[in-house]
């Protein structure tokens, strides 16, 4: 008669759990590091004023945020910025510059162009 063995004792698999759970705890901690060094913003909201490389939106507070939009800035669903007019709803990633406007990196409208 063979004797029964235990490939793993309590304090072996205790300590493995352990290792285990630490490793994803700093793994989870690095992912949130990496998120929070993220400098780009999000925003939303309805278009008040348009320019030829500006415009001014309205966000559901009612706080108006001047955006500029560059010439390399990414354009989804729309050919040009042009194509932007008031009333519609847009969003948008980018940063906030010092004088408090918002430099756009990528913009995408929401809604489509309202009736004239």
């Amino acid at each position: 008669m063979t004797r029964k063995t235990h490939p793993y004792s309590l304090g072996q698999t205790l300590l493995f759990g352990l290792a285990t759970a630490v490793a994803f705890a700093l793994l989870s901690l690095f992912f949130l590091y990496m998120q929070a060094q993220e400098t780009h913003h999000r925003l939303a909201g309805e278009v008040v004023s348009v320019t030829t490389d500006s415009a001014r939106i309205q966000d559901a507070h009612g706080d108006i945020t001047v955006l500029v939009v560059s010439a390399d800035a990414e354009l989804r669903d729309i050919a040009s910025f042009q194509e932007i007019e008031i009333g519609q709803h847009v969003m948008m990633r980018g940063s906030f510059v010092d004088d408090g406007t918002f430099a756009v990196d990528r913009i995408r409208p929401l809604t489509e162009r309202p009736a004239k």
